[in-house]
């Protein structure tokens, strides 16, 4: 303990230069940690993840777990009730063992994750909280710990910069077909495993090819087990369900709650259609389970502790459907109730999300339960039980759509947006520009050593687990919005299928958001880019363990590292999964661009003025698409735009076959050389002799000069021009005498028997005399440039303009009035137009400010140069 408390001291005083870290109760003084406290948290708690689901034998944790009681630091947490009740539930036999199967089913198991979440989160100093994680990862269930280690760093304030392993690494279990578990786990154990095309050494690492379960070529919705099983994927909904816990659905912690719980569910589904309608399948609309088929669904992964997951199997009559349809009804019959009363939207929405979801018993409990298993004791251990693989049962997407569907019914009592609930007074989308989308499929590697080893030993080898995953280019999104008046703008970028036109009210649903940001949007045009990789809301895969520590040891040896990713920047969406796998003839798909008001939301409220009016529907995160409206109208609002683009797809499979040498197998048996062919020494004098030595080069020079045809003692040149085709025909003999020199020896021949012969430099400079070819260049120069002054200057007595830059001499009548007439052009003067000095003929258009703000064509503006109330382009 004094060793421990004497390291964090050192970080704390390592430097002035620091910043202030809030710990989770404001009532608490801050900590100063150095602006080095990072790297010291981040190596303290990496021994954490390593083999979590066996006892750690780091000697820190290990002492620390021994000396840990919850009496004697029951004051160092900002709720001793918390720790009181983690006590009482660890004095008896009530806690889950670790070799049990966790589930957030189980509302036991939920209890005490909660329990274990509160006592670290809550933990004043980090001091604290590192002691408390290390007497759990000695004593509680695995899968229990995991849970809220991860959603423990996530709110805290003193782990901001921290990051952590992947969960796929932590836990591969999850994400990896049992197949592959095993042959990693008999690699790890010395067992003796073939080298095929799918297991293959790469150096001193074996690399386990883990397909999905099911064909991607299939004709049925299997074929979109690459999207179910993406490890991306899963790891993101994961970490967003510890984030939307039962418990955080409270008016202290996040109002709106329920309304951004609501919204994460409709875009996952919104993205979940389109893949679907990428691959040609039907996409999920509202449904009724009786008459919805539930296919067979074997996942194939096991558990830790070596039992399977359990399947769901077809032909079986599913029970429990009447007890969804009850809640179902009874959900409905309430809605009027809540409209008549005044519920506002956010109200009504929070009330159905606390029957669906987020109540201790709710609706989606009861149906994944249900779809769980046919057995009750089987229930969970069906992947519907867990966070980390719902996912990949196709079922668990139709549990989201109906919530989503019940959401959106209920809505729909609700009057939907006006158009000045729509419009943005003053600002036009003009235009939206893309160059060409497209997808591909990419291999993916992460290591599993530190998962599946049995022994406490480091491995002499690594084990690694490839797979192809969807990825797209990058792109870019240019945006040409114009505006009356500077002021602050919110774009939303929305990406859906190309619906046909009077269509689109009733399936908006279909389109995901793709962007959202804020702009500050200045008078006239503003062209706007947005790169894939600018994207917020979106995360770049996680950094292994073994990097991690890599980059902890480079840091402590003086190295210039810098913060990585934390566990908050990478809990977002997959920014490989953008895009919807396009098509190699180019899936049609839309883009629409909406800009609505920006309204700053504070602590304290709304950033306005008094008496200001705005429009409160923008605070909405579903907005415009949350609420039903006139399609006509909707489409005929300057701030809103459609594009059609197109997604094309690179057919590959990701890791090719033979990409990794498997040729030997590794057997363990030489540390230093035991893989790959061995080589002979390399003899370098063995290799000079090959081409004799340099005295050699010289008789042959002159073999090659003396024997060359002579006339009058002097060596035959001949300029010789020939096209590749004639070459080509003139290497060839049985073609030589149609060639193009056919009246003389073969050209091969002729270069074989050509002269050598020292060019001549001073003979062609003579050839060409350049300083003849100046002075004829500068005479002619000189010629324009006196016929362009006498034209543009003299006859029109204007004043040459210095640096390219006009003079602001130019005097305009503001009340002239100015047409366009030409649509493809950008801006034309009226011909009654009159400009002194004659400054038509420079071709410079003089438009004012205040028109060019209305002007519709915009699209083509490329750069404008703004001089006081006037425009010049």
């Amino acid at each position: 303990m004094k060793e421990l408390t004497v390291i964090l001291v050192t970080a704390l005083a390592a430097g002035s230069l620091g910043f202030l870290i809030k710990v989770p109760d404001i009532q608490q003084p801050t900590t100063r940690i150095s602006s080095m406290g990072w790297i010291h948290m981040q190596k303290l708690l990496l021994p954490l993840f390593d083999n979590v689901c066996e006892e750690s034998i780091d000697p820190t944790i290990v002492r620390l777990a021994q000396e840990f009681t919850l009496d004697s630091i029951a004051d160092k947490y900002t709720d001793p009730e918390m720790v009181n009740n983690l006590k009482k539930l660890y004095g008896v036999n009530g806690q889950l063992q670790k070799g049990v199967i966790f589930t957030e089913l189980n509302q036991d198991h939920m209890y005490e994750f909660q329990l274990l979440y509160d006592v670290l989160y809550n933990a004043q100093t980090f001091d604290t909280f590192y002691k408390t994680a290390a007497w759990a990862r000695q004593n509680v269930n695995c899968g229990l710990f995991v849970n809220a280690i991860y959603l423990a760093i996530l709110k805290r304030r003193d782990t901001e910069k921290i990051t952590v392993p992947a969960p796929y690494e932590l836990l591969p279990h999850y994400f990896i077909r049992q197949d592959i578990i095993i042959k990693a786990s008999s690699l790890l154990a010395g067992g003796d495993v073939a080298v095929t095309e799918s297991i293959v050494n790469e150096g001193n690492s074996y690399i386990l090819d883990a397909n999905y379960t099911c064909n991607i070529d299939a004709s049925d919705e299997s074929k979109l087990a690459y999207f179910h099983e993406d490890v991306g994927l899963n790891t993101y909904y994961f970490l967003k369900k510890l984030q939307y816990a039962p418990w955080f659905n409270t008016e202290d912690v996040n109002s709106n709650h329920a309304e951004y719980l609501y919204h994460f569910l409709k875009q996952l589904n919104a993205r979940y259609n389109l893949e679907r309608y990428s691959n040609g399948l039907t996409l999920l609309e509202k449904f009724d389970w009786k008459t919805t088929n539930v296919d067979s669904y074997d996942p194939m992964l096991v558990f830790s502790n070596g039992q399977g997951f359990t399947p769901r199997l077809s032909g079986l009559e599913i029970t429990g459907l009447n007890t969804l349809q009850n809640i179902e009804d009874n959900i409905m019959k309430i809605i009027p109730t809540l409209v008549q009363n005044g519920y506002t939207k956010s109200q009504i929405i929070s009330n159905l999300m606390n029957l669906l979801m987020t109540n201790v018993e709710n609706y989606e409990l009861d149906a994944r339960r249900i779809f769980g298993g046919v057995a009750i004791e089987n229930r969970y251990r069906s992947v519907l039980a867990h966070y980390m693989t719902s996912l990949r049962d196709p079922v668990s997407w139709k549990i989201n759509q109906k919530i989503v569907d019940m959401v959106d019914e209920a809505l729909k009592s609700l009057p939907g947006y006006t158009r000045n609930e729509l419009y943005f007074p003053g600002v036009q989308v003009v235009n939206v520009e893309v160059k060409k989308l497209s997808t591909m499929f990419e291999p993916f590697k992460f290591e599993v050593t530190d998962a599946l080893r049995i022994s406490t030993d480091r491995p002499i080898f690594d084990v690694s687990v490839v797979e192809s995953r969807l990825n797209h280019k990058p792109f870019t999104l240019k945006l040409n919005i114009s505006s009356l008046v500077s002021q602050k703008g919110l774009v939303k970028i929305y990406l859906g299928p190309k619906i046909l036109p009077g269509e689109f009210a009733m399936k908006k649903d279909l389109y995901m958001l793709l962007d959202n940001f804020e702009c500050n949007l200045k008078i006239g045009s503003n062209v706007i880019s947005r790169t894939s990789n600018a994207i917020e809301r979106t995360s770049e895969d996680f950094v292994s363990l073994k990097v991690l520590r890599k980059l902890v040891e480079d840091a402590e040896f003086g190295l210039d590292v810098q913060p990585l990713n934390s566990l908050e920047n990478l809990s977002g969406f997959p920014s490989r999964l953008l895009l919807p796998k396009g098509t190699p003839e180019g899936l049609p798909m839309q883009l629409l661009v909406f800009v609505a008001p920006f309204i700053k939301v504070t602590a304290a409220g709304i950033n306005v003025m008094p008496k200001t009016e705005y429009n409160s529907a923008i605070l909405s995160p579903g907005y415009p698409f949350d609420l039903d409206f006139d399609d006509k109208q909707f489409f005929s609002l300057p701030n809103v735009l459609v594009k059609d683009i197109i997604i094309t797809h690179k057919d590959s499979s990701g890791a090719k076959k033979g990409e990794y040498d498997g040729s030997k197998k590794w057997d363990g048996s030489d540390k230093t050389n035991t893989y790959g062919p061995k080589r002979e020494p390399y003899d370098y004098n063995l290799k000079k002799t090959q081409y004799g030595k340099p005295q050699d080069y010289e008789a042959k020079k002159d073999d090659r000069a003396t024997s060359a045809p002579k006339v009058n003692d002097e060596v035959i040149t001949e300029s010789i021009q020939v096209t590749k085709d004639d070459e080509h025909n003139n290497l060839n003999p049985e073609i030589e005498e149609s060639s193009y020199f056919s009246d003389k020896e073969p050209y091969a021949l002729r270069l074989v028997n050509r002269p050598y012969e020292k060019y001549d430099y001073e003979a062609r400079k003579q050839k060409y005399n350049y300083e003849e070819k100046k002075n004829k260049y500068n005479t002619r120069n000189e010629a324009r440039r006196t016929k362009y002054y006498n034209k543009y200057v003299i006859e029109n007595k204007t004043p040459k303009p210095e640096n390219d830059i006009l003079e602001d001499k130019i005097n305009i009548n503001d009340d002239e009035r100015y047409n366009i007439d030409d649509k493809k052009s950008m801006m034309k003067l009226h011909p009654k137009t009159t400009l002194v000095n004659n400054i038509e003929d420079t071709n410079l258009k003089v438009i004012p400010m205040y028109e060019a703000a209305t002007t519709s064509e915009l699209s083509p503006v490329i750069a404008i140069l703004q001089r006081d109330d006037y425009i010049y382009e």
